[in-house]
């Protein structure tokens, strides 16, 4: 069934994929009784586990005037680095609501019951770097399972599990600005903990979890067996590895360090310092020292980041090139496709004829149908006559229908 652009209907009436909730769930497991099942019995104790935690820091109620003052200076602090984010899902972006809910999910269920789990291990030093990498990357695994066409590749996992890291980090930072909020330390401690955002939100955290979810990406995107276990698999134990290296001390080392060098190129004497003049001066560059500390301890993972953004985005230009050269002169025009062969690393293509906004949502909706191709690929399925296919190239005649009318 092809869609020709002459003869592309001008209205297009509502359709069941309209809503991104049901997107979302177009091949999940949750429209079967088995996947309803699977999903209660996972969230049930992930639900106990975070609520219990939250509980404890919501114990006296008073406490939750302070998480939200910490939750909201953390978020603050995150901005740029969560606009940077959303700035790598450019070729397959979803509503800013999506984007913020998934956040909201990371922020409730990340750090909650990694929290849990580290009061009850009997040596939690060596256990937190595997129990924390592994709730942080949680979000970003239900919807692996639960919304499969949602992640699509290394860039989706990145994302994804950049999300799960920035929302750790968030109700972290404001759990310990709750554990210093007492009168003997005040903003001081206040500001203290929110160096904890590293380069605007992104930090120790947000690395290890990138990492992991890039592994977790190149395991959908993969076909290679080896590769679906290893690369996950291999990306958590160097995340988990690295995080325990940092809590035996190394961090601690680092940040002192690095301090004494940034003092050191500000002048103070370090070897007969003037005490009161060196706190001052520690106090004024503690952010700074625990960012570069993320820098180093991270100096193999940094690397591999990278690398995993600079594939993923040839991929991701690989993909809408192929898949939409069978979809000249239907879903897209000639002149639009030289676009699509000339799009560059860090530049969108121009839909040519159509206002900004227009232009994006129909080179949006040519990116979904490539991407869903793919997809489809993998599950060895048609895509002529697929409802969700079909939903994309209605979109883009809708679209090209409406600016013509306007016109």
């Amino acid at each position: 069934m092809t869609h020709p652009i002459t003869n592309q209907a001008t209205v297009r009436g509502k359709t069941a994929y309209d809503s991104l909730f049901s997107r979302m769930l177009y091949d999940s497991p949750l429209h079967t009784l088995r996947g309803k099942v699977i999903f209660v019995v996972i969230m049930v104790p992930v639900l106990y586990f975070a609520g219990h935690t939250w509980l404890g820091w919501l114990t006296p109620l008073e406490n939750g005037w302070i998480m939200l003052f910490g939750l909201l200076s953390a978020f603050l602090g995150s901005l740029l680095g969560l606009a940077f984010l959303r700035y790598l899902d450019r070729r397959e972006p979803e509503s800013w609501g999506y984007f913020v809910g998934v956040l909201l999910l990371a922020t409730l269920l990340t750090a909650a019951p990694a929290a849990y789990f580290n009061g009850l291990s009997p040596a939690a030093i060596l256990t937190v770097g595997l129990n924390e990498e592994f709730w942080k990357v949680l979000p970003l695994l239900l919807l692996v399972f639960f919304a499969p066409t949602m992640v699509t590749g290394v860039r989706d996992g990145f994302i994804y599990g950049a999300l799960g890291g920035f929302g750790f980090n968030i109700i972290e930072t404001a759990a310990y600005i709750l554990r210093v909020s007492g009168p003997e330390e005040g903003m001081a401690g206040v500001a203290a903990q929110l160096g904890r955002l590293g380069f605007w939100g992104i930090d120790n955290h947000v690395f290890w979890s990138m990492l992991v979810g890039a592994g977790i990406g190149l395991a959908v995107q993969s076909s290679d067996r080896r590769t679906k276990i290893l690369a996950p698999l291999g990306a958590y134990l160097l995340a988990a590895l690295t995080h325990t290296i940092q809590d035996f001390g190394v961090g601690g080392a680092l940040a002192a360090g690095l301090m004494l060098v940034i003092l050191t190129l500000q002048g103070a004497n370090v070897t007969q310092p003037d005490p009161a003049a060196l706190e001052e001066l520690g106090k004024k560059y503690m952010d700074l020292s625990l960012a570069l500390e993320a820098l180093v301890i991270n100096i193999v993972n940094i690397p591999i980041l990278i690398y995993a953004l600079l594939k993923s985005g040839n991929w991701e230009r690989q993909v809408i090139r192929e898949q939409l050269a069978d979809e000249v002169g239907t879903v897209i025009t000639s002149e639009e496709y030289a676009g699509v062969k000339a799009e560059k690393r860090f530049r969108l293509r121009h839909v040519p004829g159509y206002p900004s906004h227009v232009g994006r949502a129909i080179r949006n909706a040519q990116n979904n149908l490539a991407f869903h191709k793919v997809y489809l690929k993998r599950q060895n399925r048609p895509v002529e006559g697929d409802p969700l296919a079909e939903y994309y190239r209605a979109t883009v005649a809708h679209l090209r229908g409406e600016a013509k009318e306007k016109s």
